[in-house]
C-alpha cells in the first residue's frame, strides 16, 4: 500500500526532477502490459549500459490514471558499499546495488509525452526516442515542447504592482527570500 501511495505521489508531483517533454503523438493509448513493455525494457537497459557502464537491470512498473499512462523505470545504479558499525561495535561493510527512476508519463489525449529523471537533457531527449519507438511505434521525435520561463525581474522593484499571469499556470507567488548578487564580485 505505502509503495503504491509513493508511485501515485510521484506521479502528482513530478516537478522535483528534470524533465522534458514533447507533443503531437498519437493520442491512443498503447499497450501497456509488462509483456507488450518488454521491448521497451531491454532498449533501456542497453542504452544505459552502453553509455553510461549503468542499468544492467531494469524495471518497470507501468501505472493507469484516467488518459495518463505512468512509466516507472528502475534500473541499477553504480554498485556501492556502505561501511557501518554493527551492533559489536565491528566495521561492517555491505555492498549496495542502489537504483535510479526515470518516469515516463503519456497523455492519451491530447498526444504529450514527458520524461523525469535526474539525468541530463541529451539523455532524456535519447529516452523519449526510446518510448517513442518501443512503446508508441512512432520512429521520429517529434518538437520539443518549451516550456515557458517564469519572468521574476519585475519583483525586484518595490513599486511593481504587477500582478502575475494565472493562464500560464501559476496559482500564487509568494517572495519568501531574496539574493542578490554584484556581478563579477562572485560573492552573493
Amino acid at each position: 500500500m505505502f509503495h503504491a501511495a509513493r508511485l501515485l505521489n510521484a506521479a502528482d508531483h513530478p516537478a522535483a526532477r528534470h524533465s522534458t517533454a514533447v507533443a503531437g503523438l498519437p493520442e491512443v493509448m498503447p499497450p501497456h502490459s509488462l509483456e507488450d513493455l518488454g521491448e521497451f525494457r531491454l532498449a533501456m537497459a542497453e542504452y544505459f549500459l552502453l553509455n553510461q557502464f549503468r542499468g544492467h537491470r531494469c524495471q518497470i512498473e507501468p501505472l493507469l490514471r484516467g488518459c495518463r499512462l505512468l512509466l516507472f523505470v528502475y534500473l541499477d545504479d553504480y554498485p556501492a558499499v556502505h561501511v557501518g558499525f554493527d551492533d559489536a561495535d565491528r566495521l561492517e561493510r555491505r555492498p549496495h546495488r542502489p537504483t535510479f527512476e526515470v518516469v515516463f508519463q503519456f497523455a492519451a489525449p491530447p498526444g504529450t509525452l514527458s520524461v523525469y529523471s535526474q539525468v541530463k537533457q541529451p539523455v532524456r531527449i535519447a529516452l523519449l526516442e526510446l518510448f517513442c519507438r518501443h512503446v508508441l511505434g512512432v520512429e521520429t521525435l517529434p518538437e520539443i515542447v518549451r516550456r515557458p520561463s517564469f519572468r521574476l525581474n519585475h519583483l525586484v522593484h518595490r513599486d511593481s504592482a504587477r500582478v502575475v499571469d494565472l493562464a500560464v499556470g501559476v496559482s500564487a507567488v509568494r517572495l519568501r527570500r531574496l539574493r542578490v548578487s554584484v556581478p563579477g564580485s562572485g560573492e552573493w
